[in-house]
């Protein structure tokens, strides 16, 4: 906009000299290459305002990119949290169970050793009785032989 002005004042000023003296060929000249600087200038502002405006846009790019790559892991990682989560619950849960089945496996080794003494018991008992009956026998026998010696 300034420049624009400044090329402005420059016609206006060329414009006014003309009117009121013949400019002479070193001003004239001048003059012309003001004006192809300005355009040049203009030209320059305009690449460089071309450039600004893809570099801006390729940064807009970039940054929706990056900010649709950070949601995805942000999902990604609430995701695994959940997950993770889940996979407590189940390990408590499954150390839960594995301690009732060792509470279950010592009742149970308690009981069959009881079953097991129980049983050492009457195997002693039947041993005994088996003794108990042959020592009666045998005295029957000596009975019987004492009384048919009578």
């Amino acid at each position: 906009a300034d420049i624009i002005e400044i090329k402005q004042q420059v016609q206006s000023c060329a414009d006014q000299l003309q009117e009121r003296q013949p400019l002479s060929h070193s001003l004239r000249t001048q003059l012309a290459r003001s004006a192809l600087t300005n355009e040049n200038l203009h030209k320059k502002i305009d690449q460089h305002e071309q450039t600004i405006a893809a570099d801006a846009a390729k940064h807009k790019h970039e940054i929706s990119q990056l900010k649709e790559q950070v949601v995805g892991e942000k999902l990604e990682l609430e995701a695994a949290v959940e997950k993770t989560k889940q996979l407590e619950l189940e390990s408590e849960e499954t150390h839960n169970e594995l301690e009732r089945a060792q509470r279950d496996l010592v009742a149970e080794a308690h009981r069959l050793q009881h079953q097991h003494q129980v049983m050492l018991e009457v195997e002693e008992d039947r041993v005994q009785l088996r003794q108990d009956l042959k020592a009666s026998q045998h005295t029957v026998r000596r009975l019987e032989r004492a009384q048919r010696e009578q």
